[in-house]
C-alpha cells in the first residue's frame, strides 16, 4: 500500500502546519529534521527520512557527522546535507550565547575599554549606541549614524526604535571626537539632554553620554551631569 505524502496528510498531521499553529516545540526530532530537508524519496516522506536517520544516530550524533557522512543516508543529497549542518552550527551557537556570560559595563572606563580603541581610528564623527540589560550587561551595540569631521546628525526616533526592539534597559550614546579633543560641544549637551528626557518618558534610561578623544574620553555621568535614581 502507498505511503501518504506529506501533502496528502490531514493539515493537523503536517509538520509545517503543526508548527504554524502549535510551536516548534510541539514537533518530534523527525518532525524538526524534516522540515529542515523539505522531503525524502519515492514512497518516503521527510519524516520517514529522518526516522530512518534517527534509528541510526543520536540526535547529537547526527549534530557532528560530515556531509559525505550525511550524503550516506538515501534521500539525503549535497544541498540537504549542508543544510543540516548549518542547523546543528546554529544550536551549537545558540547554547554558547545563552550560557557564555556577557561582559559586565557599569562604568564609562569599561565601556570605553570595550568601545574606545574602535571609536578612536575613525577620521569623521561615528556615533554608537550600546544597549544594556537590567545587570548592565551589553545587549547589543550598534552604528546610529556618521557624519563629518566635527558634526554627525543624530535621530533619537532611531535610537530609542533600536533599543525597544532589542529589550534594552539601559543606554548608552558613544561617538568619537576626531580632533582628539573629548570635550563636549553645545550640541552634545543638547542631545544629551534630550536624549535622557526622552528616556525617562519612554522607561529607557540614558546611563551615560561618552565622548571619545584620542586615549581618553568625556563621561557626563562621570562629569556629574547625569544622574539616574
Amino acid at each position: 500500500m502507498k505511503r501518504p505524502t506529506l501533502k496528502e496528510l490531514p493539515p493537523s498531521e503536517r509538520p509545517y502546519e503543526r508548527c504554524e499553529r502549535l510551536g516548534p516545540h510541539v514537533l518530534s526530532d523527525a518532525e524538526l529534521i524534516s522540515i529542515i530537508i523539505k522531503s525524502g524519496y519515492k514512497n518516503s516522506t521527510g519524516v520517514d527520512v529522518a526516522r530512518e536517520m534517527l534509528s541510526a544516530k543520536s540526535l547529537s550524533g547526527l549534530g557532528t557527522m560530515t556531509i559525505k557522512e550525511l550524503t550516506a543516508f538515501k534521500g539525503i543529497g549535497r544541498i540537504k546535507a549542508i543544510q543540516l549542518q548549518c542547523a546543528f552550527e546554529l544550536s551549537r551557537r545558540l547554547v554558547s550565547d545563552i550560557f557564555v556570560e556577557r561582559p559586565s559595563l557599569n562604568c564609562p572606563e569599561a565601556i570605553f575599554n570595550a568601545f574606545g580603541t574602535k571609536l578612536m581610528q575613525y577620521t569623521v564623527e561615528h556615533v554608537m549606541l550600546i544597549m544594556l540589560d537590567s545587570k548592565l550587561r551589553l545587549v547589543k551595540d550598534m552604528l546610529i549614524t556618521k557624519g563629518t569631521v566635527n558634526s554627525a546628525i543624530v535621530s533619537p526616533r532611531d535610537i530609542f526604535i533600536a533599543a525597544l526592539k532589542n529589550d534594552a534597559v539601559y543606554l548608552v550614546v558613544m561617538h568619537n571626537h576626531p580632533s582628539g579633543d573629548p570635550s563636549p560641544s553645545k550640541e552634545d549637551d543638547s542631545l544629551t539632554e534630550r536624549l535622557f528626557r526622552l528616556g525617562k518618558m519612554l522607561d529607557l534610561d540614558l546611563m551615560d553620554h561618552i565622548i571619545i578623544g584620542k586615549g581618553c574620553y568625556y563621561s557626563y555621568l562621570e562629569s556629574g551631569r547625569i544622574i539616574n535614581k
